[in-house]
């Protein structure tokens, strides 16, 4: 095994570090997931690891789903591993992945989630969470969502962010273009929606065929324009005096109304 880490000032640990922000993900096609179980998805869904960091004590445990990683085990110092980690109470392991190419083609697929500048990192990572849970084949992210490849947003989706592929708005496309680009290919809109003419989403099923659920942003919902191309509009019903549901609530509900 190679000799551990020991200084903060090492350029695989300043690289890893960087991959906290956004735009340094995006230079080097990087990202990063932290902890035992976030590792082990990554490693057992071929994930494209460059490079495992973990404490001694924890790899001294010999955690068998490393078995076969041996080249790509760096070992940290505890203090190291400290300032490498995001998290208040570290578990010893990361990885560094490459982000997945952009490879949803919605010739290929049945169901996706679209979402509109859902903003919170907890909710696009529930929502990609949810995505892999009710079968859909991928996730669109337009203009303004939060970083699906951000540590928080990793972090929430559970492992999702392996098995569901993601498209974000600006991967060659601006949002309207990427929307029709979608309903070219026989996609069909349901936008969660609060509108005089929506539907009751507990009361209404899809017809056979290719849908989209589109959920919008956590303040505005979803964007007039976007709403427009909705083929149709559905909103949860309110029993109680909450104003409103999260987002990541709301879509996990829809997303069982439009079974693939």
């Amino acid at each position: 095994m190679r000799p551990p880490i020991v200084s903060n000032d090492n350029p695989l640990i300043k690289e890893a570090v960087s991959l906290r922000m956004a735009k340094y993900r995006r230079r080097t096609g990087l990202f990063m997931v932290e902890g035992e179980k976030m590792v082990r998805e990554a490693v057992e869904n071929g994930a494209g690891i460059i490079r495992i960091f973990g404490t001694e004590p924890y790899l001294g445990e010999g955690p068998s789903y490393l078995n076969g990683c041996g080249d790509l085990i760096q070992p940290v110092s505890g203090r190291v591993y400290r300032h490498l980690s995001g998290q208040t109470t570290p578990t010893g392991v990361s990885a560094v992945c490459r982000i997945p190419e952009k490879v949803i083609d919605p010739a290929q697929y049945g169901r996706l989630m679209i979402l509109d500048g859902v903003q919170d990192p907890g909710n696009v990572g529930t929502i990609h969470r949810i995505c892999d849970a009710a079968g859909f084949d991928g996730m669109v992210c337009l203009t303004g969502c939060a970083d699906p490849f951000g540590p928080k947003t990793v972090q929430a989706s559970m492992g999702a962010v392996f098995r569901v592929p993601v498209l974000s708005a600006g991967d060659g496309d601006d949002d309207k273009s990427l929307l029709h680009r979608i309903q070219d290919t026989g996609f069909r809109l349901a936008a969660g929606i609060l509108d005089a003419d929506a539907r009751d989403a507990l009361a209404w099923s899809p017809d056979e065929g290719k849908w989209a659920l589109v959920i919008g942003n956590e303040s505005r919902g979803v964007a007039d324009w976007l709403a427009a191309l909705a083929d149709v509009k559905l909103f949860i019903p309110i029993r109680g005096g909450a104003e409103s549901l999260n987002a990541a609530v709301a879509a996990g509900i829809l997303a069982y109304r439009m079974p693939g």
